[in-house]
């Protein structure tokens, strides 16, 4: 989750897509949501920092009150069945602290 006006929220997409890379091949799939409703800016933010995955744009907030989202970034990961596996509030895609297999399913 994250918006174009944040730039750690600019850094930890970026970051985010870079390392997902590496884990395309066991079916991992990003889908980024942003705060923000302006297309456009979107649009430019992810064409200059070279992201090609899906943006959902949330601009009634109804994923950020689902998924209790306080501040920009937030990273969530959800397994294959849809359910919200963990989530942390900041721009590394696996924090150090967390258990190295919830990342990897």
């Amino acid at each position: 989750y994250w918006k174009t006006s944040n730039e750690r929220s600019v850094l930890a997409l970026k970051e985010v897509h870079d390392e997902l890379k590496k884990y395309e091949k066991k079916g991992v799939r990003v889908l980024s949501v942003i705060a923000d409703d302006n297309k456009d800016e979107v649009k430019k933010v992810l064409s200059e920092k070279g992201i090609d995955y899906p943006v959902l744009i949330d601009s009634d907030r109804q994923l950020y009150s689902s998924y209790g989202i306080r501040v920009y970034p937030t990273t969530v990961i959800i397994d294959r069945q849809g359910v919200r596996i963990t989530s942390w509030r900041h721009s590394l895609i696996c924090p150090p602290e967390a258990d190295r297999s919830l990342c990897d399913r």
